[in-house]
């Protein structure tokens, strides 16, 4: 939360994507299926907004959809080899002291998480393997690291039911099912372009709305 509350007190942001955004997107995330394209998108710039995400550390480049095909990490040596964040990379304390792993958090509430950790693989400043601690904003509907991990990993855990390829330490967090031709794929930066603009285009009123939920659908 230090990191937010530091990010929220510089004046005059510009970005290409702000809290107006993300409010706008978490409404319309709620339209659509849990495990499709804008929730898996809305969690992942929520933790963005917690953590500065860098895309390499959640979303795929241009082409790379296939959960067989992830960039790879070549940064650092690991048996891991992903480059984005996998579900391995967390951990978590339960308020009565559990310690769970990657896809084991989502066996618990997420209102009894009380500590989660998350390794960030490849780093700018050379602390590879790095893990940051976040806890859960006290405010239910407020923008929250804890919450938005939580939804990607049970949207993971569900998809793992679809799709026996999806491994937790060698296929990235951030996985939504493609309803057209009903197959699992990674989150990719074409994906990010794609809905910034039209959600920027409809949060400034730039011209006539447009239905992100349902063309996110897939």
């Amino acid at each position: 939360m230090k990191d937010l509350r530091s990010y929220e007190l510089v004046p005059n942001r510009r970005e290409p994507y702000d809290l107006n955004m993300h409010s706008l997107g978490r409404t319309l995330a709620l339209l659509s299926d849990s495990k499709a394209l804008l929730p898996a998108l809305i969690d992942g710039f929520e933790q963005g907004l917690c953590a500065g995400y860098r895309l390499s550390e959640w979303a795929q480049p241009i082409g790379k959809l296939s959960i067989d095909r992830p960039q790879l990490n070549h940064v650092v040596s690991s048996p891991l080899r992903t480059r984005t964040i996998g579900p391995c990379d967390m951990r978590c304390v339960t308020r009565s002291g559990a310690h769970l792993i990657g896809v084991q958090i989502t066996s618990v509430t997420v209102v009894s998480l009380a500590k989660v950790w998350v390794k960030f693989r490849t780093q700018k400043n050379g602390q590879h393997g790095e893990e940051k601690l976040f806890v859960p904003n006290p405010d239910p509907n407020g923008i929250c690291m804890v919450a938005s991990l939580y939804r990607a990993l049970t949207r993971f855990a569900k998809l793992r039911l679809m799709d026996g390829r999806l491994h937790e330490e060698r296929t990235p967090l951030s996985v939504h099912h493609h309803s057209s031709t009903n197959a699992v794929r990674l989150v990719t930066t074409t994906d990010i372009e794609w809905f910034m603009q039209r959600l920027a285009a409809q949060a400034y009123h730039l011209h006539a709305p447009l239905h992100l939920a349902n063309e996110a659908g897939g």
